[in-house]
């Protein structure tokens, strides 16, 4: 009687912790150039406030990485807040992505790549 009381237990209290809930507010949307812009566009409006929020704070962390702000410089790990920040609607984040590729720092030196993530950074602002 008591393993069958625990299985309860267990069953309908500690499996609901434990269970993901994601949210379409959580999953990223994607930009996929030029033809998709008004689907990128849509998708953005419906995140709510947070989700933008969420790419102005990865982008503050890209800069203290980049400049040396309170934390040791590093530009790899710049590039990688830019990225997030990019793909979560800053356009900030992606201007400063484009001049890191344009320069070559912490990536390598593309200025297709540069130009791409101008444009989305245009769309976004």
């Amino acid at each position: 009687m008591t393993r069958l009381a625990l299985t309860f237990l267990v069953a309908v209290f500690i499996t609901p912790c434990f269970s993901s809930t994601a949210t379409a507010s959580d999953v990223p949307c994607e930009y996929r150039g030029k033809a998709f812009i008004r689907g990128y566009l849509q998708c953005l409006k419906r995140h709510d406030a947070r989700y933008v929020e969420k790419g102005r704070g990865y982008t503050r962390l890209g800069n203290k990485y980049e400049f040396g702000d309170g934390v040791a410089r590093n530009l790899r790990q710049a590039v990688m807040y830019y990225e997030m920040a990019c793909d979560y609607a800053d356009g900030n984040g992606c201007a400063y992505l484009a001049r890191l590729y344009r320069r070559g720092r912490g990536v390598k030196k593309s200025k297709k790549i540069a130009a791409e993530l101008l444009r989305r950074s245009y769309v976004l602002e």
